[in-house]
């Protein structure tokens, strides 16, 4: 599911990559603003937008530790959007055991929330989640 995963957000961040490059070689991006900030479904579409940023990067602030990757995380998500959201968890992605799926993921960052030190693999190596053999 890993490899899946990854390959999945890689595929989608090139493709909006060639289609921002694209679009921004026909115009900028101010000048179509300009053009279309008087259409209200632009506007909510852009409302819609950066509502999700602000939600992926509250999730992303609870996550990272570090005051001052927050605010480069920040900066990133409001500036790139969903291109800076996408490479973040591919980052994630990276992060995880390959012989760690999803589902052990949460639990395992959940166990080293509640316990610190190195502890959670031992006590994760017990549990077993629903649907699990």
């Amino acid at each position: 599911m890993r490899k899946f995963l990854i390959g999945l957000f890689m595929f989608l961040l090139l493709f909006l990559a060639a289609v921002t490059i694209a679009a921004s070689l026909e115009r900028s991006v101010l000048e179509a603003g300009r053009g279309l900030w008087p259409d209200p479904w632009f506007r909510a579409t852009l409302a819609d937008a950066y509502i999700g940023f602000v939600i992926f990067y509250v999730w992303v602030a609870y996550k990272e530790r570090s005051a001052r990757f927050r605010i480069v995380w920040f900066v990133l998500i409001m500036g790139l959007g969903n291109m800076a959201a996408w490479f973040y968890v591919l980052l994630q992605l990276g992060k995880l055991q390959p012989e760690t799926d999803g589902k052990n993921y949460c639990c395992v960052r959940y166990l080293e929330y509640v316990f610190g030190d190195g502890r959670p693999e031992e006590i994760a190596g017990e549990i077993r989640l629903h649907g699990e053999n």
